[in-house]
């Protein structure tokens, strides 16, 4: 079969309106096998295919742009309707057994003025069993020359007396107080690094001194609990939400701060809303996160190998959908990392999706029964 152009777009109904391409068409193509048309009820089309390929796609939504190189739906049943004044078909419903994407470019931009969702839409689920290690290479510190900072996470939490902060001489403590982030150090005393202005921070416990005194010797140096503390930190808006840097010199550490490190992400639930995945496959080593960044305040690289989902829901084109297990290959670049969310810009980001598999995927309206005749 010929490769079929064809353009698509929003329709009155809130779907995707298909019809024959004219001077525009995109520079995608289409191909299809296995195709079969009947008529349902309410003057509605049901499409089925065996198997539909799209190639070169480009894609803009906003202020994301996105490009795949293939698109590949298995078993797929479309419902579509009359679009006004006959001009093409809207889509209503999608069924397919799976879609297989290859080549998925995408590209934010920090100023997408995204919407934080509200207040308690948020789960991160899979931040509770988080397990891994985090390792920073600060030069030329304020508060030491040339520090390392190990920080190990276990079962979704920072505990402050198990970071150890290396450098030329007696290695150093950090630890979380009510008044914020700081450093201990073993002959220069305590520097801040992030000042708390609000004394509610989600997810902190912090430190406790000998019997309770204020001046006593610190027996605990305090814990976060990453998913308490992501959740409640996005249902604010951001982190200037809840306080400050210390100082300019703090800012400017970031610009001299290298990072690396792997973090194997829990099972549970990820997303906000209608949006969500599920994740599974911790205890077999799946959904490890590599991060990476050479000077962190310029560019984080994030590497997931083996990205593994039970299902998912989320909302596209106006219609709900939900899907079975997803696999991915996914690589994300976040730059410009200083945006203020709150002034409704955020990171810069790159995602890459090697190959990307879906199953049972359910989108809008489910496929009615072909009329008699």
């Amino acid at each position: 079969m010929s490769p079929l152009r064809q353009l698509l777009g929003i329709g009155r109904r809130g779907g995707v309106q298909v019809s024959p391409s004219g001077g525009a068409a995109p520079a995608g193509v289409v191909q299809v096998s296995g195709m079969r048309l009947e008529s349902v009820e309410d003057g509605r089309l049901r499409l089925t295919l065996e198997q539909l390929t799209l190639r070169n796609l480009r894609l803009h939504a906003g202020v994301a742009e996105v490009g795949v190189a293939q698109l590949v739906l298995h078993e797929a049943v479309v419902t579509l309707a009359m679009a006004e004044a006959g001009a093409g078909f809207e889509l209503l419903g999608l069924v397919a057994r799976e879609i297989r994407l290859q080549g998925l470019q995408a590209a934010l931009s920090s100023a997408a003025g995204c919407r934080v969702p509200a207040a308690g839409d948020w789960r991160l689920d899979a931040l509770g069993g988080m397990e891994g290690r985090l390792h920073a290479f600060i030069t030329d510190a304020a508060w030491i020359i040339d520090a390392g900072v190990n920080v190990p996470v276990q079962q979704g939490q920072v505990d402050f007396n198990r970071v150890t902060v290396e450098h030329v001489g007696p290695d150093s403590s950090m630890g979380v107080s009510p008044a914020g982030l700081y450093v201990d150090a073993r002959h220069g005393g305590r520097s801040f690094l992030f000042l708390f202005t609000d004394g509610k921070v989600p997810g902190a416990s912090f430190e406790k001194r000998a019997g309770g005194r204020p001046r006593g010797a610190v027996t605990d140096r305090g814990r976060i609990d990453l998913r308490a503390f992501a959740e409640g930190l996005l249902a604010r808006g951001g982190v200037k939400s809840i306080g400050r840097s210390a100082d300019r010199h703090v800012e400017s550490t970031v610009d001299r701060t290298r990072l690396d490190g792997e973090l194997r992400l829990g099972d549970g639930m990820l997303g906000a809303g209608p949006h969500h995945l599920r994740l599974e496959g911790q205890a077999q080593g799946r959904n490890r996160v590599r991060l990476s960044a050479a000077v962190l305040g310029h560019k984080l690289m994030l590497h997931m190998p083996e990205l593994a989902a039970a299902d998912a829901a989320f909302e596209l084109l106006g219609m709900a959908a939900r899907t079975g297990a997803i696999s991915a290959c996914v690589e994300v670049e976040a730059t410009e990392l200083r945006a203020d969310p709150g002034a409704g810009c955020g990171p810069a980001l790159r995602i890459d999706v090697d190959e990307l598999t879906v199953r049972d995927v359910v989108l809008g309206e489910p496929p009615q029964a072909a009329s008699g005749g």
